[in-house]
C-alpha cells in the first residue's frame, strides 16, 4: 500500500457514514437501520467506482474499530460513530482506487433538549450534483454553510438550491409543519436521503414536496433530522446575510 496514493487526502475521494451505537456490558449493538447507512454507503461505492465492501465486511469493520477503541467506558452507554473509508490508489486524479481503509471516530453522545436555530445561507447548492446524494469527504461546501451560521449567531442555515428551493442544513435533512401536515423536499431539489428522513417518509409521516422561502414564512414549525439527534424541533430567521445576497 505504500507505493498507492492516499485519494482522500488528495482529492476528497472518500466516504463516510454517522449513526450511534450503544454499548451495554461490555458489548457494542448496532442500530436497528444501520442496513439503510450501509445500502447508501453500497451506493456511493458503486457511483464514485471503490473498491467492493460486503455488508459483512462493513459490519466487521464498525464493531472491530469499535472494540479498539479507548473512547468506551462502562458509564456510557450511547456514542456517536462516523465510519470513514479512506481510498488509496493511482496518483493522477482521474485514476482508479485500488484500496479502502477505515477509520472511526467515536465520542460518547449526551442529549440536549435545547432548541436549535436555523438561518437562510447565502450559498446555493445545485440540484444535479451528484455529491448530493452521498455522505462524501469532499465537505468543503458543508464547512462553509457551518461557518456561515456560527458567525450569525445561528446552530446551522438552511440552504437553497437554484431553482430558489429549499433543501437542507449543513448535516441535517429538513421539514416544515404547515397547516398539521409535516412536509420534506424531494430528493431531486438536492437532497442527502438521510435514515430518519426515510422512515418519516415510509411510515407516511412526512409526505414529499418542493418547498420554498414562502413555505417556511407560514410553517408553524420547523424540524431537522439526522441519525443522531433523531427528529429535532428548530428555530428559524431569515438573516441580513441571505436578505444581501438576494
Amino acid at each position: 500500500m505504500k507505493d498507492l496514493t492516499n485519494r482522500t487526502l488528495y482529492f476528497g475521494e472518500g466516504l463516510f457514514e454517522t449513526f450511534k451505537l450503544y454499548y451495554f456490558n461490555n458489548k457494542i449493538y448496532l442500530p436497528k437501520n444501520i442496513n439503510f447507512h450501509y445500502l447508501r454507503f453500497s451506493k456511493g461505492l458503486k457511483f464514485f467506482k471503490l473498491p467492493f465492501v460486503s455488508f459483512k465486511e462493513f459490519r466487521e469493520n464498525i464493531l472491530k474499530l469499535a472494540y479498539e477503541s479507548k473512547v468506551l467506558a462502562f458509564n456510557h452507554k450511547i456514542y456517536r460513530a462516523k465510519l470513514l473509508a479512506f481510498s488509496f490508489g493511482e496518483k493522477s486524479f482521474f485514476g482508479k482506487s485500488q484500496f479502502l481503509k477505515f477509520k472511526m471516530d467515536l465520542e460518547p453522545l449526551n442529549p440536549s433538549n435545547t432548541k436549535l436555530t436555523l438561518g437562510i445561507s447565502k450559498y446555493r447548492k445545485y440540484s444535479k450534483n451528484p455529491l448530493n446524494f452521498f455522505k462524501t469527504t469532499c465537505y468543503t461546501f458543508n464547512i462553509l454553510v457551518k461557518r456561515e451560521a456560527i458567525k450569525n449567531n445561528f446552530q446551522d442555515n438552511i440552504i437553497l438550491n437554484e431553482n430558489n428551493e429549499l433543501t437542507e442544513t449543513s448535516c441535517a435533512n429538513l421539514y416544515l409543519q404547515i397547516k398539521g401536515k409535516l412536509y420534506t423536499p424531494p430528493i431531486s431539489s438536492g437532497v442527502l436521503p438521510g435514515s430518519i428522513r426515510q422512515i418519516l417518509v415510509n411510515k407516511k409521516i412526512a409526505k414529499v414536496k418542493k418547498l420554498y422561502i414562502d413555505d417556511l414564512l407560514k410553517a408553524e414549525k420547523v424540524y431537522i433530522s439526522n441519525a443522531i439527534i433523531g427528529l429535532k424541533e428548530c428555530q428559524t430567521k431569515i438573516n441580513s446575510d441571505y436578505i444581501k445576497s438576494k
